[in-house]
């Protein structure tokens, strides 16, 4: 089978509908993803997100959340099963 090629491409970069340079803010680069995923007909897409490690819960939403010290892949892996967006 044909490998199929590799695209690498900014991820929050855009243009206005009268084509001034622009950026997508916060969550630009996730929404270009899955843009890009649906192009290609991509059957998944992964995002890897710049954090401070894996939580107890969404700490912007439970305050008293704490980082996990350390995870078993196993633990890992029932995270990912049950929609965990961070790992």
């Amino acid at each position: 089978p044909t490998e199929a090629p590799i695209v690498i491409a900014t991820g929050f970069v855009a243009t206005s509908d009268s084509g001034v340079p622009t950026t997508l803010k916060r969550s630009g680069s996730d929404y270009s993803a899955t843009i890009f995923a649906k192009l290609t007909d991509s059957a998944r897409v992964t995002m890897w997100k710049n954090t401070d490690g894996v939580y107890t819960a969404d700490p912007r939403r439970v305050p008293e959340a704490f980082s996990i010290d350390s995870l078993k892949y196993d633990e890992a892996m029932e995270l990912a099963y049950f929609g965990a967006q961070v790992l």
